[in-house]
């Protein structure tokens, strides 16, 4: 009968630990719901970098070839004189 109880107790104790511990590791489990829409935000977040980059640089060509205008006119009214 001790013997029956304590197999009782130890096992009531194991599966209160368990319950107490089996939502914790859920909540540190992430669902393969949760990794794609992380992995989705991580990839629109650098394809909104890299749009971000190419519009800068259509800018800077536009500034550069007016850059490269006023340079060819410098040039030319310097040989002039």
């Amino acid at each position: 009968m001790k013997k029956r109880a304590s197999v009782f107790l130890l096992l009531v104790l194991f599966g209160t630990q368990l319950s107490i511990a089996a939502p914790k590791i859920k909540r540190g489990k992430k669902t393969e719901s949760q990794k794609m829409q992380e992995e989705i935000d991580r990839i629109e977040k650098r394809v909104n970098e890299i749009n971000k980059n190419i519009e800068d640089y259509k800018v800077n060509e536009v500034k550069l070839d007016e850059l490269e205008e006023k340079y060819s006119g410098t040039v030319k009214d310097l040989r002039l004189d």
